[in-house]
């Protein structure tokens, strides 16, 4: 799945990890959710949406990607048995200036994300 990700920042970001976190912090893992992933940088003119892995183009590692202005990342996943989780968030680790931070992102499509009709 191809994502748009922005930072809008005066200096560029370097992306150290992606995480998708529950509720409580801890990690979405396979075993206990059904999601196994791994995120990637895109070309940042690829277009969003969902792809086959080997439609998807050239991927670069997300550890040390610069983002400034609009990008594009990949979510690579194997799915299980997926049911939605209003809770589940991205965690972004990133560092400007030599400083480590560290943001929660909201976003629908990770909340709703379910292999149920």
């Amino acid at each position: 799945m191809v994502s748009a990700i922005e930072w809008t920042g005066k200096n560029p970001a370097v992306i150290n990890s992606l995480e998708l976190i529950k509720e409580d912090g801890k990690p979405v893992l396979f075993e206990d959710d059904g999601i196994s992933y791994k995120f990637y940088g895109a070309d940042s003119q690829k277009s969003e949406g969902t792809y086959t892995f080997d439609n998807i183009g050239d991927l670069k590692d997300i550890e040390g990607l610069k983002v400034k202005g609009k990008g594009k990342i990949v979510i690579g996943m194997t799915l299980g048995k997926v049911t939605k989780d209003s809770n589940r968030k991205l965690k972004v680790n990133y560092t400007i200036n030599g400083k480590v931070r560290e943001q929660i992102i909201l976003s629908h499509t990770y909340k709703e994300l379910s292999t149920r009709k």
